[in-house]
């Protein structure tokens, strides 16, 4: 590479190998996000991969705050049962599989972060699936996960000294070996955390990286709405559309619907969530069935549109 002053500039990246065929390219991007592509080195393992595949589920949920003012109804239950059904329902081809469950008392900004970290210790051949449900707010584009011990008085200068960042979390996907990500987050304004995954998508190293992996993001909301709970489903909107998606009607997937393939893939549950999350919104409003608590408002009115980021390719699920 030369520089605009014709200066050779050389880069040096360490990628694992997988077992059997890897393919190689660089990719460079200009103004405008125009890219160009060199052809493809193709380098075949020669010492087979015997790490294991795993599928490595971390699930934090919080109901009952340090300030009970700001307690919900179903965010433990929510992490609960996206943990499980990606455990039970979800990548049977994988021969070990870590769920861990992170939850009210235990779900301190101190241990959230620990987690986080333990994503930087597994394997190219890894699959993570990282599940949020509690509270959310953005401040000044950026967005910020409540801990546990987070209060109703706190201003903006304690949210984002002591709450999780978005930066954070996407610094620890970033950082992960691991070459599957599925990031879902069931929490007010959530969606302002794409603001923060799309900063790095600029950074010349994740992008070179992101081509050869999958990074999915699935929020409940967009940036400045609010992320319902309702009595009548026993979860969150979000989440209770997500677990409809992983659910099974004659065998299939009811999120395996492009194609209908017995193939569930991560873009496939994105687009049921996108679909179908706002119409069960609207039907439930029609029906007057009142949210029984909509974080961070007493409005009964609820807006809901999940948004998403596809960085790198799609991967299947089962």
């Amino acid at each position: 590479h030369h520089d605009r002053a014709n200066r050779k500039i050389d880069w040096t990246y360490k990628v694992p190998l997988l077992g059997g065929v890897n393919n190689f390219y660089a990719s460079v991007s200009a103004w405008n996000n125009i890219k160009s592509k060199s052809q493809t080195i193709s380098i075949d393992s020669a010492i087979e991969d015997k790490n294991e595949s795993t599928l490595v589920i971390n699930s934090f949920g919080i109901d009952k705050y340090k300030d009970e003012f700001l307690n919900l109804n179903y965010a433990v239950v929510d992490a609960n049962a996206v943990a499980d059904i990606f455990f039970e329902k979800t990548e049977k081809s994988k021969s070990k599989r870590i769920k861990t469950l992170v939850l009210d008392g235990k779900a301190k900004a101190k241990n959230i972060r620990s987690k986080l970290k333990q994503l930087s210790t597994l394997q190219a051949s890894d699959t993570v699936v990282l599940f949020l449900s509690g509270h959310g707010i953005a401040i000044n584009n950026n967005w910020y996960f409540l801990p546990q011990e987070a209060e109703v008085n706190w201003g903006d200068y304690y949210i984002e000294k002591t709450a999780i960042s978005g930066k954070e979390i996407a610094a620890a996907i970033l950082e992960t070996p691991a070459q599957k990500v599925l990031l879902a987050i069931d929490a007010c304004q959530s969606g302002a955390v794409l603001n923060d995954f799309e900063s790095f998508v600029q950074n010349k190293t994740f992008q070179q990286i992101s081509e050869d992996t999958g990074v999915h993001i699935l929020t409940a909301t967009r940036a400045d709405q609010l992320a319902p709970e309702y009595e009548i489903l026993g979860h969150g909107l979000f989440t209770y559309t997500l677990l409809k998606g992983l659910d099974k009607r004659n065998g299939i997937y009811n999120a395996d619907r492009w194609p209908k393939d017995n193939n569930l893939t991560v873009g496939e549950l994105k687009k049921y969530v996108l679909r179908y999350a706002p119409l069960l919104a609207r039907k439930l409003n029609e029906r007057s069935l009142a949210a029984t608590a909509q974080r961070g408002s007493e409005e009964l009115e609820v807006l809901i549109t999940p948004a998403q980021l596809t960085t790198g390719t799609d991967f299947k699920l089962n």
